[in-house]
């Protein structure tokens, strides 16, 4: 049924980065007309299992009319919150909680997150440091974590509650062999 498909859709994944989804919907899409910048949540799933969940960041359409969407990833919802200049002193687990706290007061509840599990830098004291700096939620934890301590963001789900994790290393790996051309196509 052509009023229900998403043409060549492309899934892409960075780690530390919010994914990205791109397709093409044709005009007599039940979705065509039904896609708003920022407020439309799309979700991706292979097999029952959801792979990706973003929102739509922009529609173009050509001259045959098809719509090509271009979807974030729901990493992305840290952008939406600003951290403003402060002082820290503590662990970096009590920064990454609290930076999720800040994010959250500011954000609808549709883009907040639950801060989960913390392993990367978990036992780690930062030294007292004051940032002077206004940037968005998703770049200070990069820069003061992530870039000085390493690990992962990972959003995860579960049931309907978003979880963001600060973990060290992913504890599941998968047995599929990884073959250029087949299933891998692009590698940056």
């Amino acid at each position: 049924d052509m009023t229900l498909q998403a043409l060549s859709p492309k899934a892409s994944y960075e780690l530390n980065n919010p994914g990205t989804l791109e397709f093409t919907l044709l005009p007599g899409n039940v979705a065509y007309n039904g896609l708003h910048k920022l407020k439309t949540v799309v979700t991706l799933e292979q097999d029952g299992e959801l792979i990706f969940r973003g929102r739509v960041l922009e529609t173009t359409t050509d001259m045959y009319n098809q719509k090509e969407v271009y979807c974030e990833g729901d990493l992305s919802y840290l952008h939406d919150s600003a951290v403003r200049p402060y002082t820290f002193e503590g662990s970096a687990s009590s920064l990454f909680y609290q930076l999720v706290a800040q994010h959250n007061a500011q954000v609808e509840s549709s883009k907040q997150f639950v801060a989960g599990t913390v392993t990367a830098a978990s036992g780690e004291e930062l030294p007292k440091f004051s940032s002077d700096a206004c940037t968005d939620t998703l770049s200070e934890i990069k820069t003061i974590l992530v870039d000085q301590f390493g690990g992962y963001l990972r959003v995860r789900y579960s049931g309907s509650t978003r979880y963001l994790d600060y973990i060290d290393s992913y504890s599941a790996s998968s047995g599929q062999a990884i073959e250029f051309g087949v299933n891998l196509v692009d590698l940056e």
